[in-house]
């Protein structure tokens, strides 16, 4: 499994635009590309998302620890940009 962080933009939004929703973290078996849709369940209610395109961070490396001692490393990095398909779909009875 993979965590990644996602964020939706609106369907009109520009191809280069990445500043839409943050929707948090999620697990995925797989790393999706660009246009490939995804179905994710969020608040009880059913989605379908078309990824944009995906954004990798690298991670940083630490510097020595006597110029750096407060530093932590961060781990690598990945963002799927995505814009909803569907309407949300209420899931729960």
């Amino acid at each position: 499994m993979i965590t990644l962080s996602l964020t939706v933009l609106p369907s009109e939004a520009p191809l280069e635009d990445d500043r839409g929703d943050d929707w948090g973290e999620w697990n995925f078996l797989s790393l999706p590309q660009a246009g490939d849709h995804i179905d994710i369940e969020r608040n009880d209610q059913a989605e379908i998302l078309a990824v944009r395109r995906i954004v990798h961070f690298a991670g940083q490396h630490p510097l020595p620890r006597s110029e750096t001692p407060y530093r932590q490393r961060k781990q690598p990095f990945v963002r799927i940009i995505a814009v909803r398909v569907s309407t949300p779909i209420k899931t729960s009875v």
